[in-house]
């Protein structure tokens, strides 16, 4: 059995991170676990030969004042900008607008999870299989046969992985709640090319979205500002078409190259290698909708997006639910 921590975290997204973070500045003890090789979930980032691609969340807004304060700290050191470019609706082309800040990673998105992660005990590669209570407190079970034991326990990954693992140790009520989220996933199409072009490839947006399907397009390179001749581009399928290809157990190549070549310059699409990636739990309906204090055994506590957000992309939710964790699990360890 390895050593003893006041809280291990399961999920290394900008949740887990946010609360470990909290906690260690406290004075406590904290583990991160995640069953992945990297940091950040959904925001995250893929290496294609010289190209830097967020495959994941291209960018996320923030509304409240106590996210913006904490993101302009990572401003101020240039890990995160404010995202410029050209957003059209898909069909009818009109430029669309936020009515909060848009935010990006200056290199990539992956950079500020990365950067979070500094400085914190991590376990990655780590799939946690399952979970126990025990007179001191509670015991991680991973599937590499390791055992982590520590006074809290927060779950901070996708919701139908969470209620596997507290499933046990939740109320009616809290499990029909997470049951309710309907999760779903997402398909994701990555294009990359070399083009010698001497300058970037211009077009009149770097953002297509489709909001009735949840459909997006998005100019990876320019929206990076990657070198001239580098060019990608990442599409995100729609809700209901990603469904019915993981249900049919089939991979969506035709229709990705279909989609792309109907939006994209034909020189580019006679050049371009295609990656797929399923992201399995990237949306839900709602947020889960109540506090859930009271309905988990003591020393559990739970965050996501899907705890404190409202959509896939919904990064502050996640930031919130992680603060909000750390601080329920502070005021138990006390």
């Amino acid at each position: 059995m390895s050593a003893s921590y006041d809280v291990l975290i399961v999920g290394a997204g900008l949740s887990g991170l946010v609360a470990a973070r909290e906690l260690q500045a406290r004075g406590k003890r904290v583990l991160v676990l995640d069953k992945s090789r990297g940091v950040g979930g959904r925001m995250a980032t893929r290496r294609v030969g010289e190209h830097l691609v967020d495959h994941g969340a291209p960018y996320f807004q923030a509304r409240g004042n106590a996210f913006v304060s904490f993101l302009n700290e990572f401003k101020g050191s240039g890990v995160l900008r404010a995202f410029s470019g050209s957003r059209r609706d898909w069909g009818s082309g009109e430029l669309l607008s936020a009515a909060e800040p848009l935010w990006l990673g200056s290199q990539s998105l992956n950079q500020f999870p990365k950067t979070l992660a500094e400085g914190l005990e991590l376990r990655l590669g780590e799939k946690v299989t399952e979970l126990k209570q025990t007179d001191a407190g509670w015991e991680l079970y991973s599937e590499s046969g390791s055992v982590y034991s520590a006074r809290a326990v927060m779950l901070a990954c996708p919701a139908p992985q969470s209620l596997a693992l507290a499933q046990s140790f939740a109320s009616a009520q809290l499990v029909r709640g997470i049951e309710g989220l309907l999760t779903s996933s997402c398909w994701t199409a990555i294009a990359t090319a070399e083009m010698d072009l001497g300058e970037r490839l211009i077009l009149p947006w770097q953002v297509l979205e489709e909001s009735s399907s949840g459909r997006l397009l998005v100019h990876n390179s320019a929206k990076l500002e990657q070198r001239a001749g580098l060019e990608s581009f990442v599409l995100h399928f729609g809700r209901v078409e990603s469904e019915q290809f993981l249900f049919a157990g089939e991979r969506p190549e035709e229709l990705a190259a279909e989609i792309l070549a109907a939006q994209l310059p034909a020189a580019f699409i006679e050049a371009c290698s295609l990656q797929l990636h399923l992201w399995r739990f990237a949306r839900f309906r709602s947020a889960l909708g109540f506090d859930y204090s009271g309905h988990l055994a003591a020393g559990l506590f739970l965050g996501g997006d899907w705890v404190g957000g409202s959509d896939f992309s919904d990064v502050e939710g996640a930031y919130l639910s992680g603060v909000a964790a750390a601080a329920k699990a502070g005021l138990y360890l006390k």
